[in-house]
């Protein structure tokens, strides 16, 4: 049976530990603790190709279950290895594309998203236009900063838990808008709610830090969102239009892209 690296006692690989993620993308701090990474290092040191190699992830407690990998093993093998044969192939496919997209183009994903997930609770997209236009304008504006402030003001966690005393600080947002999307918050479901504050969460995670290793960070802000999909069965989006996104000479944001057609 695998174990961590460390508890298998073997040398860790000095490539297989160029590609894990600096900073572990899940609840524990060691990124070489799975076995998937003590097998595929146990090969690399015996001389293997990883590109040959095949994963297969079982849940020992659960009858041997296929079992998805965690967030360090997709982030390090989804685009190396041969194939996974597990449970987790759509999941890799998106986040082995979505690695090299912008996070205007991830959150653009996730927006276009809300709307099948507003759709699928019984609203229509009109009920929640102002939010989602406001939100829209981070992929087509040159000032993300503004953006993300404007943003803040209409996100349901802002709105639900603020009073109309309190607007005189606002920039953006109108009394009528408030009550209105107040109104509105408190009577839809909380997987949308979930889904508002997660795209939120994926742009001001790095509104402000030095990004590196095209922000594992923020693809795993993205992966909780894909979840609220799969744990609804709504299928994913086409992920071929957001190409726009691709990311250019190392700016993970990137720039502001015509992307209206996909919104539409």
């Amino acid at each position: 049976m695998n174990k961590g690296v460390k508890l298998s006692g073997g040398s860790l690989n000095s490539e297989l530990a160029s590609w894990l993620p600096e900073k572990s993308l899940e609840g524990w701090k060691d990124v070489a603790n799975c076995a998937e990474v003590d097998a595929v290092n146990q090969a690399l040191n015996a001389g293997g190709n990883v590109n040959q190699l095949y994963l297969y992830t079982i849940d020992l407690n659960n009858g041997f279950t296929p079992k998805e990998m965690c967030n360090n093993c997709v982030y390090t093998f989804s685009d190396r290895v041969a194939k996974v044969l597990s449970e987790i192939i759509e999941r890799l496919k998106n986040m082995e594309f979505f690695i090299n997209i912008t996070i205007r183009g991830r959150m653009a994903y996730l927006m276009c998203s809300l709307k099948k997930l507003i759709i699928f609770y019984g609203y229509t997209v009109e009920d929640l236009m102002l939010l989602l236009e406001t939100m829209w304008e981070i992929t087509t504006s040159d000032s993300v900063d503004d953006c993300m402030y404007k943003i803040c003001e209409y996100i349901p966690y802002c709105v639900i838990y603020d009073s109309v005393d309190n607007l005189d600080d606002a920039e953006y947002i109108t009394v009528e808008e408030f009550l209105y999307c107040k109104k509105l918050y408190n009577d839809i479901p909380n997987e949308i709610i979930e889904m508002c504050d997660i795209i939120y969460h994926l742009g001001e995670t790095e509104l402000y830090t030095a990004i590196r290793d095209n922000s594992p960070k923020t693809l795993k802000i993205l992966n909780e969102g894909l979840e609220i999909l799969r744990r609804n069965n709504i299928e994913f989006l086409d992920t071929e239009p957001f190409k726009i996104f691709k990311i250019c000479d190392n700016d993970v944001w990137g720039n502001a892209v015509n992307s209206d057609l996909i919104y539409k």
